[in-house]
């Protein structure tokens, strides 16, 4: 493969950071490699609206939780690749991955063949 494997895991690793600073604005870690959703503070004296926009603001803080969660992970699991030798190789067909693919996502685990 004639890939710049170091320009690449330097992308990895930034990548890395940005998702995990953007997950800490709607979700707390509930493990080392799960998140939970933000909930809005509980209101006491919460009318039906405001109840309907907490219960709102919890399912899209769900919804980008969880792709910032498959991102992060794909992100992680291609610097695993990197550290064994196995990185920008397509997980269906084994064939190497365009070097094109891998600029666009540097966590790409198919070629286009198999996106």
């Amino acid at each position: 493969m004639n890939i710049d494997i170091q320009k690449h895991k330097d992308a990895l690793e930034v990548e890395l950071k940005r998702l995990e600073t953007e997950i800490l604005e709607v979700a707390e870690k509930s493990s080392d490699t799960t998140w939970e959703a933000k909930q809005t503070e509980d209101q006491d004296t919460a009318d039906r609206e405001e109840v309907a926009n907490s219960i709102e603001t919890y399912e899209s803080n769900a919804s980008v939780t969880s792709d910032l969660e498959r991102e992060i992970i794909d992100i992680r699991d291609a610097l695993t690749k990197i550290e064994s030798g196995n990185y920008g190789v397509c997980e269906v067909c084994q064939a190497e991955i365009e070097e094109e693919r891998l600029i666009a996502y540097p966590g790409a685990r198919t070629c286009e063949s198999h996106m």
